[in-house]
């Protein structure tokens, strides 16, 4: 501070609450006009690969099973999360406040789309580790049945511990 003259440090504080002005209609033009240009990207991103991934030459593989899935789950994700986001930036409408039982379910469907989406990151990982890991045998651990399986158990897990999100409560 000793090297700020008085001059200086009026002119900082002068322009302090106007650059706070200024970056708050930046930020909510971003807001207003970036989050539909990230979903719509998104969502084009996420059909090409799809499309891409449902061919049938890929839906042999483990791998590529995990990666539809995930297009689908990211899709799902950009969608419920950026939306509300998005609705509660343009009209100050929040959805969560609608009804208590709109709430939780909203927070399963976020939850889920969410817990969904790290899980496949995690499967799709677990694979390329064990193909790379044990090259002649990688194959024979990850079968696309066996990943079928291991997804719809792991669906399955997580509907039936809903509980956990159900019981979120949200103010009075």
């Amino acid at each position: 501070m000793d090297n700020v003259s008085d001059a200086e440090a009026t002119n900082v504080s002068a322009s302090g609450p106007s650059a706070i002005a200024w970056e708050r209609v930046a930020a909510f033009a971003l807001l207003k006009f970036g989050v539909p240009v990230i979903v719509l990207m998104g969502t084009i991103g996420n059909t090409l690969s799809f499309c891409v991934l449902i061919r049938r030459r890929m839906r042999s593989t483990p791998m590529y099973f995990y990666l539809t899935l995930l297009a689908i789950a990211d899709t799902f994700v950009l969608y419920v999360s950026a939306f509300k986001v998005w609705i509660r930036a343009v009209t100050g409408f929040e959805l969560l406040h609608v009804s208590n039982v709109g709430c939780k379910l909203f927070m399963f469907i976020l939850l889920c789309s969410f817990y969904m989406s790290a899980w496949l990151v995690v499967l799709v990982t677990l694979d390329r580790f064990l193909v790379i890991w044990f090259p002649f045998r990688g194959y024979l651990f990850m079968r696309i049945r066996r990943a079928r399986f291991v997804y719809c158990l792991h669906f399955r897990c997580y509907v039936f511990n809903r509980d956990v999100s159900m019981t979120l409560g949200f103010g009075s």
